[in-house]
């Protein structure tokens, strides 16, 4: 009999390492890109250089607690939104 998976898998989680609705998108945006065809995973390596391991326990929600950084530059990705630049201070 296999494992029953937690319909809530924040349960027991302290608030802050609940997953937050860019998390559950971003997620949701992987496993749809990678049902669209097989073996998606490596062209999505080479077009993000997000590492492929981390990539692989990513769709398969094995990490935990994972960067924000790679979470939002996923999502800007696979929702076609131009990246966010690194200084967005105009001030002179």
């Amino acid at each position: 009999m296999p494992p029953l998976s937690n319909p809530n898998p924040n349960i027991g989680k302290a608030i802050y390492d609940r997953s937050g609705p860019l998390m559950v998108a971003t997620t949701d945006l992987v496993k749809n890109y990678l049902a669209k065809e097989e073996n998606n995973l490596p062209k999505l390596f080479i077009e993000t250089k997000i590492p492929f391991y981390w990539l692989k326990k990513f769709a398969r929600g094995e990490i935990p607690n994972p960067s924000v950084n790679r979470v939002e530059y996923l999502f800007e990705y696979l929702t076609k939104l131009p990246s966010t630049p690194t200084n967005t201070d105009k001030r002179g």
